[in-house]
């Protein structure tokens, strides 16, 4: 029999022999945290008007996101993975709690499909249409699920991304 090497120290993480911490960095507990950074990345905002609302500036926000991804990090290396769970749980709710992005036209829509199918650069796509990532999936969740609901919609939605394509 065989035994397993021990796991290796990520750089600045804690001690995978130990328990993974949960307990809060600097204040922050891990839904506030993962609702920080979905309002960061949501980017409706200034950054810095995010952390100060939040009572954090640049360099605690960097040390708090920095704990926290090394201790997620850390849990799914030593094969546990509730704490990346709960992260990811709490990041959705913290998305669902956004107010809705403002409008996106079908045909908008479809023409950053086309782009994307179609092998464009996202990154450029996405900025030219003023959109964050995650604004994006945002709008992409919603146009999913009206288009999973009426046949009608996802064929004209259809019909255009394949007209933008030959159109590229």
């Amino acid at each position: 029999m065989t035994e397993k090497a021990p796991l290796a120290q990520i750089p600045g993480g804690p001690s995978p022999a130990e328990p993974v911490p949960r307990t809060p960095v600097h204040g922050v507990d891990l839904a506030t945290y993962a609702a920080l950074a979905v309002r960061l990345a949501e980017g409706g905002e200034p950054r810095a008007v995010v952390l100060a609302r939040a009572g954090l500036d640049e360099a605690r926000w960097l040390s708090i996101e920095k704990a926290w991804l090394l201790r997620i990090a850390t849990s799914l290396l030593q094969q546990d993975l509730t704490l990346g769970q709960e992260h990811e749980e709490a990041s959705a709710a913290a998305r669902a709690a956004l107010p809705p992005p403002p409008p996106l036209a079908l045909e908008e829509y479809a023409a950053l499909v086309a782009g994307i199918e179609a092998g464009r650069d996202a990154g450029v796509l996405l900025s030219g249409a003023k959109l964050t990532p995650a604004a994006f999936a945002r709008h992409k969740l919603a146009w999913e699920a009206r288009l999973a609901a009426d046949v009608a919609l996802r064929a004209s939605f259809q019909a255009l991304v394949e007209q933008r394509k030959r159109t590229m």
